[in-house]
């Protein structure tokens, strides 16, 4: 129950965050996705079915902004627990190497995703997009993400950082 309302807090803390001062630190047209990161640990640190709802719920509260598409983030956040879950099992998880390039495995999943959702165009447009905002959002995703994580388990006084899963 307690790790629930601390997800639910999260959730909310990251909601306001991503469409508030994030919007601030955007790149080039490229900004980082932190709900991308909660769902990521969430997946990686409580399994499958705590990474699926919780994917669920953000996705679709995102979703709610833009009612047109409903049910596309939440449809990849949903897609990105299960890879997280799946591609994370032969691996070391307590290496943040291997959970970092994880961490941009699963953001290019996603980004691709959310690419072929929303534009338009054909095959060329897709290839472009895939150079100008999937690798690039990805790779902003999992520098600034396992930056915050570290700054935050060091802030917290945490022994270890917050990307190491076992």
């Amino acid at each position: 129950m307690l790790a629930g309302f601390r997800i639910a807090f999260g959730v909310f803390l990251l909601l306001v965050s991503q469409a508030t001062w994030v919007k601030g630190l955007a790149l080039w047209g490229v900004e980082p996705d932190l709900l991308l990161g909660m769902v990521f640990f969430v997946a990686l640190k409580k399994g499958i079915h705590w990474g699926v709802w919780t994917g669920f719920a953000i996705g679709l509260l995102v979703d709610l902004e833009e009612p047109s598409r409903l049910g596309l983030h939440a449809l990849a956040y949903v897609l990105t627990s299960i890879a997280v879950e799946r591609w994370s099992k032969n691996f070391d998880r307590s290496s943040p190497i291997v959970v970092g390039v994880l961490l941009f495995l699963v953001a290019v999943l996603t980004e691709t995703i959310r690419l072929f959702a929303f534009t338009e165009g054909g095959w060329l447009a897709h290839f472009a997009g895939v150079f100008r905002f999937t690798l690039p959002t990805a790779l902003y995703t999992t520098v600034f993400v396992a930056l915050a994580s570290w700054i935050l388990s060091r802030l917290l006084g945490w022994k270890d950082w917050v990307l190491h899963a076992t």
